[in-house]
């Protein structure tokens, strides 16, 4: 019953920044990469491309007003870019109100310490690309 009302409390948080978890109706600006806040676009702009695990790094994104995270993998050249670039998207956002929930990754994971995500370069066809994971690494494709 508790798990029940926690979930309701945070539909209703969620639907109090739009459902999208902007309150201007704006997208998430998630790693899926529209943007929410033209801050934050430059995500979908990362290179992700690699050919070792060691290619590869990662940040903690914000992506929407309630303060959730998502873990964007991204070649290691990036590690400035996005370091520069992401306490800007993090200032576009104004203070909703809604409950933050644990960091997602690109496996599908939540994490509650960064220290738990981890980061690979997963085959995607004739090509690699970095991505995020706890204990369920992507499987590539061939």
């Amino acid at each position: 019953m508790a798990r029940l009302l926690s979930i309701l409390a945070l539909a209703g948080a969620v639907a109090a920044c739009d459902g999208k978890g902007s309150k201007d109706g704006g997208d998430d600006g998630g790693p899926a990469g529209d943007g929410g806040t033209p801050e934050c676009a430059f995500v979908s702009e990362l290179a992700t491309g690699c050919l070792t695990d060691v290619g590869c790094d990662f940040g903690i994104h914000q992506t929407d007003c309630c303060g959730n995270t998502h873990a964007v993998g991204f070649a290691q050249e990036e590690r400035a870019r996005f370091d520069m670039l992401e306490p800007a998207c993090k200032a576009s956002y104004p203070a909703c109100g809604c409950p933050t929930l644990p960091t997602t990754t690109d496996s599908g994971e939540t994490a509650l310490e960064p220290s738990d995500i981890q980061v690979g370069c997963i085959p995607n066809g004739p090509m690699a690309s970095c991505m995020t994971y706890v204990t369920m690494r992507p499987v590539g494709t061939p």
